[in-house]
């Protein structure tokens, strides 16, 4: 019952996403590219893999700040209330890694709230080896992050319900926008064409192979100079009429040569989000390479 409601609210972003799981239509990649700069002492590199321009980025960050804080408090407490058995420590390595998926791969904001989901289930199984007494005290906070967590995430779940709804078939259309555009950003093979994380896998399910916009390879200039075409979407641009752009972005090296009819969700008057949430994309086409 929960495929079929995803595929009618989203229609087309199970088979996609079943392309990208089997590797049918992707092959095996990953976006650890951010990761291996930073390795490398590349920090200024790595600090430009965050979403900092995405306002989802920051509701996320507050997801995951939350019941670290809450836990950290309860833990602190613990241990001026009860020095002798101190329990609360079996939690601080949890809590010290949930952060990681920040330092591994920075530009995926919804790496944030898996992470956030994990460490309270982590911490909920920790939970329930403690003694009785502890249990209750420790559950107080998983109870606490929940509800809180949820108030905050009520109205962006209601806003994104709502207005991916109403897109309809954005998925198919967005398809149907690439096959048109794909003979334009092809035709030369040495260059390459650089897409939103969202409209990645639509692009490699019509046989393109593009780059991710934080590939960390963007912010050479030689690799500038071998950029085609860029194809942006507009959830987390915080804007209905703008896509996401990349820090990179130079407006003066680029053609718009194509922009979906956007917005087209409205409710009593009023828009539903303050982003699309579609999977359309305005394709940007290079027209001078930068000096």
């Amino acid at each position: 019952m929960g495929l079929i409601l995803i595929n009618y609210i989203t229609p087309g972003w199970i088979q996609s996403f079943y392309g990208v799981l089997t590797a049918s239509t992707t092959n095996n990649e990953t976006g650890g590219g951010y990761f291996i700069q930073l390795l490398h002492g590349n920090f200024i590199l790595w600090l430009h893999g965050l979403a900092l321009s995405q306002h989802n980025f920051y509701i996320s960050l507050l997801k995951l700040i939350i019941p670290n804080i809450i836990f950290l408090a309860l833990i602190i407490n613990e241990y001026w209330l009860k020095k002798e058995s101190f329990e609360g420590k079996r939690l601080l390595p949890f809590i010290a890694i949930s952060p990681m998926s920040i330092i591994l791969v920075p530009y995926q904001v919804n790496y944030i709230i898996a992470s956030t989901v994990l460490l309270i289930i982590n911490l909920s199984m920790i939970i329930l080896k403690m003694p009785i007494k502890l249990a209750k005290y420790y559950t107080m906070g998983i109870i606490l992050s929940a509800l809180i967590i949820s108030l905050i995430n009520f109205p962006y779940l209601v806003r994104d319900i709502l207005a991916r709804n109403t897109a309809g078939h954005s998925i198919i259309l967005a398809k149907n926008e690439f096959i048109k555009f794909k003979p334009e950003c092809t035709k030369n093979k040495d260059f390459f064409i650089a897409s939103s994380p969202l409209n990645y896998l639509i692009w490699r399910e019509i046989g393109v192979h593009p780059l991710t916009i934080t590939y960390s390879g963007f912010y050479d200039r030689a690799n500038h100079e071998k950029l085609s075409c860029i194809s942006l979407t507009y959830p987390g641009s915080h804007n209905l009429y703008e896509p996401t752009y990349p820090v990179w972005f130079k407006p003066d090296s680029y053609e718009l040569i194509f922009t979906p009819n956007l917005p087209r969700d409205s409710l009593f008057m009023f828009w539903k989000s303050n982003s699309s949430q579609t999977w359309e994309s305005q394709i940007f086409r290079k027209i001078k390479y930068d000096k």
